[in-house]
């Protein structure tokens, strides 16, 4: 198991699903947009099955992906 901070052990799979509603409630009120990418790299830190620091590396790796297919997006 890949620590992180989020707390001892991994988060219990009711906990990670009520966690997972509620953040993406939050972002789409908001208006965002949440992908299916988006959704299995969260998943994967709560259930500690990657780093923070390769869940970064992959959140910067979207963003890049995101802005050179969608040149105009801020």
């Amino acid at each position: 198991m890949k620590n992180n901070n989020f707390g001892e052990g991994v988060m219990l799979m009711d906990n990670i699903e009520a966690a997972m509603k509620q953040a993406k409630a939050s972002i789409q009120i908001e208006g965002g947009k949440i992908t299916p990418e988006m959704t299995r790299l969260v998943r994967l830190i709560l259930e500690e099955k990657i780093t923070e620091e390769e869940f970064a590396e992959a959140l910067n790796q979207m963003i890049h992906n995101s802005r050179k297919n969608n040149p105009n997006q801020i």
